[in-house]
């Protein structure tokens, strides 16, 4: 399975993909709204998972409901269009 990736854009995120020929990543950047936030989201088709690990604190809330997933997915989509390579 693919994975698609929004972050921020840093030299290590832009040479992640020539370094890393097996992964099955593909990774957009979109500073805007992703630069300095240290939370990270993935969603599946029927769950919505957000994270946030820093030195002080670790926490993680996971959403099952197969309808806020989509909406997650459908917003994710607009944010991937609009996003960079």
């Amino acid at each position: 399975m693919k994975v698609k990736v929004i972050t921020e854009q840093t030299p290590q995120m832009e040479e992640y993909p020539r370094t890393d020929k097996k992964s099955r990543r593909e990774i957009r950047f979109l500073d805007r709204i992703i630069k300095g936030k240290d939370y990270e989201m993935a969603i599946t088709k029927d769950k919505v998972i957000f994270l946030r690990v820093t030195d002080k604190e670790q926490i993680g809330i996971k959403i099952e409901d197969p309808s806020f997933a989509e909406l997650q997915i459908n917003i994710f989509k607009l944010l991937w269009e609009t996003s960079h390579r």
